[in-house]
């Protein structure tokens, strides 16, 4: 709640009830995923152009040191935390080994995320974050879904 995305789209803006961020990172072909929930009395154009606008914003001026830092802490001491447990311990070395292929990967893979820079951001950032390769999936309760179905042709 505290993150930028969270901050602009449900406190500043209003054009969301939820806002936020996840990575599914991974060593071939990983996933980056926005998610939105638009505000009651909001559109869905509203809400996509404020998450456009804050990508936009972090293409053109990436992330501070203190961002970077936070987002780090997080991520790393939920990845303890996960690992606190046997069942935690044998999901991390199972991901290791068939995910990324190596079994030592659970002794190094923390080290990794410690190091990575402000500038490494940047320059995912600007390769993986273009707009270019996007899908936007949009999720109707029901009455919103059948208002929004092409209706069907009287036959004669």
């Amino acid at each position: 709640q505290s993150s930028r995305l969270y901050q602009s789209l449900v406190y500043e803006q209003q054009v969301a009830q939820r806002a936020s961020f996840s990575a599914d990172l991974r060593e071939d072909l990983g996933l980056l995923t926005f998610r939105v929930i638009v505000a009651s009395g909001k559109s869905l154009p509203e809400a996509e152009k404020s998450l456009n606008d804050q990508i936009e914003k972090i293409l053109k001026n990436s992330v501070s040191e203190a961002e970077l830092d936070k987002a780090k802490n997080r991520f790393l001491t939920g990845k303890l935390m996960e690992r606190e447990t046997n069942n935690g311990k044998a999901s991390a070395l199972g991901e290791a080994a068939v995910i990324y292929r190596d079994p030592n990967h659970i002794n190094t893979d923390l080290a990794k995320y410690r190091a990575v820079t402000v500038s490494q951001i940047k320059d995912v950032l600007n390769k993986y974050i273009t707009g270019k390769k996007k899908v936007l999936i949009e999720y109707l309760p029901d009455a919103k879904r059948e208002a929004a179905k092409p209706q069907e042709a009287e036959k004669p």
